[in-house]
């Protein structure tokens, strides 16, 4: 799957939800940080064949994808601040995501999970939503 496609249907959301938009080529996971936040990286997660039982026909593949969400926010003592630093990037990324086809012959995008990448002090939270989709290849 072109990454680039993701890339350029979150692009609406900079200047003002997302203040950092790019793709796994500029993502440094040993640093874990990002130029300005909130940023979102779009990143390659995994492929998956379905198994195709049947003489002929077409398989479907599985395509994973995640955006690493960077957001900094105040400390507290619950962690409400960065919660609510987070959840308004996550809910306008999956509004433009989520039954979305991102190329022709895929199928709409799903929200398939979420989940903390790392929580480094200062309050920079990094956060990973996976989506997925799907297409098929003749067999």
């Amino acid at each position: 799957m072109n990454l680039d496609l993701v890339v350029q249907k979150l692009s609406p959301l900079k200047p003002g939800t997302l203040k950092f938009l790019a793709g796994a080529a500029e993502f440094d996971p040993e640093r874990m940080t990002a130029p300005v936040y909130p940023a979102i990286y779009v990143l390659p997660s995994a492929e998956v064949g379905v198994p195709n039982d049947t003489q002929g026909g077409a398989q479907q593949i599985l395509v994973q994808f995640a955006l690493a969400i960077a957001v900094q926010g105040a400390k507290d003592s619950t962690g409400a601040a960065i919660q609510d630093a987070l959840k308004p990037i996550r809910q306008a990324a999956c509004a433009a995501l989520f039954g979305w086809k991102p190329d022709r012959g895929m199928s709409r995008v799903t929200y398939t999970r979420g989940q903390v990448m790392v929580f480094k002090p200062g309050g920079l939270l990094w956060w990973l939503d996976e989506y997925s989709t799907s297409y098929y290849i003749a067999m």
